[in-house]
């Protein structure tokens, strides 16, 4: 491997009568050669396990970024193995700061459960030994759970009662499930988790006023900054008009709710990414209502191609994400066209989404200058999540 060729001398292996100490690599510099490489797109998870196992201070260093990210399968025998391990090398768990559980929920009945160790069903995770554990992700195998009819079923309760009793309060930061919750244990298990930041929030079972007083309680989760959800119904409109919330992801909009300008205005960031048929009337009536919108991403549906103006009001919009359905001539006609026709004083990135995609950033000292469209930079192809990952920090971060 290209690593060990470079440092071969550093790292053989042998008495020091063979090896003159110093020829060693210096121990400050295996971190940052480690954080190197873990950062770099380059890099695989599997290359910097290899490189761990060229020398202990490579492999403690590497510990950090293979065990920061793991995944719990249920009813799967490598979940199995994963538990035994954890329960082994307890040093190794304290390292796991990101938890994905997947196909939670596929293995309800009795008779499913017996044909399953009890290691690889959620409900029986040991997540007392996960003390620095701050992002928890539930998500179901779409295949699977439309090949057995659960993909609509609320989720078990169980795994919520775990939860509650073995997860440290305030521990998360960040919590995901698209699926339909089991309201009174989904948020008796919230109820603990005050510092949590990011939530991605599924269907809710119980619409009952004691939930609706809860989620209009400025006391429960007071630090939530992004909310991820299917649709602007009436449980996430109370949650936004009780807090300040920085951040908004939808994947259906029928129709802008009436009380927008309750809580429009807090957004820094809005993704509509994932909608495909906004009309053009809705985003008409809605971009007037976020005026302190940081980054925004929605798709460029036929309607808006000769639009683009309609953004002229986010004066402090700094970064847009704009996915192509259609666009018939080549990219760079439409890139012409985003940068001639959208006005906004403060943008100085934008990703189009189509094919090829590709990253436009202008310096900052260009933005104050009238320069026009020359002034913009292709950055050439970027990883979408990358680029949304740091854009949307610097949203939610930025000061009204």
């Amino acid at each position: 491997m290209f690593l060990h060729s470079l440092f071969t001398k550093y790292l053989r292996k042998g008495s020091d009568d063979l090896a003159d100490k110093t020829s060693r690599l210096p121990l400050e510099l295996y971190r940052p050669v480690i954080e190197a490489l873990a950062n770099s797109p380059e890099c695989s998870k599997t290359d910097l396990f290899h490189v761990a196992l060229t020398c202990r201070a490579f492999r403690v260093e590497a510990q950090r970024f293979l065990y920061h990210r793991i995944a719990f399968v249920e009813g799967h025998k490598s979940s199995v193995r994963l538990v035994k391990f954890l329960r082994r090398r307890q040093h190794i768990a304290k390292l796991v700061r990101d938890l994905t559980i997947r196909n939670y929920g596929l293995f309800t009945g009795t008779r499913k459960r017996k044909t399953v160790s009890s290691y690889a069903l959620a409900a029986n995770f040991p997540f007392s030994l996960l003390p620095n554990l701050d992002t928890l992700t539930i998500i179901r195998n779409n295949h699977y759970s439309d090949a057995i009819g659960i993909h609509d079923r609320t989720l078990p309760s169980d795994l919520f009662t775990t939860l509650g009793t073995q997860l440290s309060s305030n521990s998360l930061t960040t919590y995901r499930c698209w699926l339909p919750m089991p309201s009174s244990h989904f948020f008796d298990f919230l109820l603990h988790q005050n510092k949590l930041e990011h939530l991605v929030l599924g269907d809710l079972s119980n619409n009952s006023p004691d939930i609706q007083t809860l989620l209009g309680s400025p006391s429960f989760l007071p630090g939530l900054l992004t909310l991820d959800a299917t649709a602007l119904n009436g449980q996430l409109a109370t949650i936004m008009s009780a807090r300040h919330i920085k951040a908004l992801r939808l994947t259906l909009l029928p129709e802008l709710p009436g009380d927008w300008s309750l809580y429009g205005p807090h957004l820094t960031a809005l993704d509509l990414s994932s909608i495909a048929g906004v009309a053009l009337q809705t985003l008409k009536e809605l971009i007037p209502g976020v005026p302190n919108l940081r980054l925004f991403l929605f798709v460029a549906n036929q309607q808006c191609l000769n639009e683009f103006s309609l953004l002229d009001p986010l004066l402090n919009l700094e970064a847009l994400s704009i996915t192509i359905l259609v666009w018939g001539a080549p990219l760079t006609a439409f890139v012409n066209k985003v940068q001639r026709d959208c006005k906004c004083p403060k943008l100085r990135s934008f990703y189009v989404e189509g094919p090829p995609s590709s990253v436009y950033h202008r310096s900052p000292s260009a933005i104050s200058d009238d320069a026009g469209p020359e002034i913009w930079t292709n950055l050439g192809y970027c990883c979408r999540e990358q680029w949304l990952g740091c854009e949307l920090d610097q949203a939610i971060r930025a000061n009204p």
